[in-house]
């Protein structure tokens, strides 16, 4: 394994699997129970929530998969990588709270 595909895979480890792991479990296993302040009553469709949370999640995690491959490979600068993890973040709470 050369060390730019084992950089790409430390750099997905810590900013892509959260997201991804994230977004698995709340949309294919509807585990909400992650997801912080989650309450059936506040919510008017508790199951369409989970659904464009967790997929959300869940591309935001191959979005960050793809910028870390890349970014190992010298494509892109560490200030490119970094606001693509920033962006990745404020996607996902923008979904969050857009829905609730």
């Amino acid at each position: 394994m050369s060390g730019d595909l084992i950089t790409a895979s430390i750099l997905f480890t810590v900013s892509g699997l959260p997201f991804f792991a994230c977004g698995y479990l709340v949309a294919i296993k509807k585990r909400t129970s992650i997801i912080a302040g989650w309450d059936d009553s506040n919510i008017k469709d508790p199951e369409s929530y989970a659904n464009v949370f967790g997929w959300t999640g869940i591309l935001c995690g191959l979005f960050l998969a793809i910028s870390a491959y890349v970014f190992s490979a010298n494509a892109i600068s560490s200030y490119v990588f970094v606001s693509s993890i920033v962006l990745a973040v404020i996607v996902q709470l923008l979904v969050s709270s857009w829905i609730l």
